[in-house]
C-alpha cells in the first residue's frame, strides 16, 4: 500500500512540476511577444504607408552622410600651369630620358640577375607544413 500511496504522490508532483513549468512558459511566451511587437511596429506598420528602409538603403545613406563631411573638410588645391611652354618642357623631358638610358650598363643589371637567381634557393616545404599554415592546424599526425 505505501507502495502505490508513493507511486501516486511522485506522479501528482512530477504532473505539478509540469503543469507549473507549462504556467511560467506560457507566461514568459506572452511577456516576450508583447515586447517583440512593440519593437517590431516601426518596421512592419509604417506610419504613413512609406516602408522602412532597408539594411544596406540605411548603410548606403550612412556612407554618403560621412563621405560628405569628409568631402566638406578637405581643401582643394589647383596646381597652377608650368613657366615653361610645352614644347619646351616636352624637349627636357626627352633629353632627361635619353640620358636617364644612357647611364644604365645593361651587361651589369644581367649578371646581377644571375647572380641573385642562383644565389636564392626555394626551400621545400612539406605539403602539411603548408596545410597546416594556411588554415591553422597542427598535423601531428602527418609528421
Amino acid at each position: 500500500m505505501r507502495t502505490v500511496l508513493a507511486r501516486s504522490l511522485g506522479i501528482t508532483a512530477y504532473l505539478a512540476f509540469i503543469a507549473g513549468l507549462g504556467t511560467v512558459c506560457v507566461h514568459l511566451a506572452r511577456h516576450a511577444g508583447t515586447h517583440a511587437i512593440v519593437l517590431a511596429s516601426p518596421y512592419l506598420m509604417p506610419a504613413q504607408g512609406e516602408r522602412a528602409p532597408t539594411l544596406v538603403e540605411r548603410r548606403q545613406i550612412e556612407a554618403a552622410i560621412v563621405i560628405e563631411a569628409n568631402l566638406q573638410d578637405e581643401v582643394t588645391i589647383v596646381p597652377d600651369a608650368p613657366d615653361i611652354a610645352l614644347p619646351v618642357l616636352a624637349a627636357q623631358m626627352d633629353v632627361s630620358e635619353s640620358a636617364d638610358l644612357a647611364t644604365v650598363k645593361p651587361s651589369v643589371r644581367s649578371i646581377s640577375r644571375t647572380r641573385a637567381r642562383h644565389a636564392v634557393r626555394a626551400v621545400r616545404t612539406p605539403a602539411a607544413d603548408v596545410f597546416g599554415r594556411s588554415f591553422g592546424v597542427m598535423l601531428m599526425a602527418s609528421r
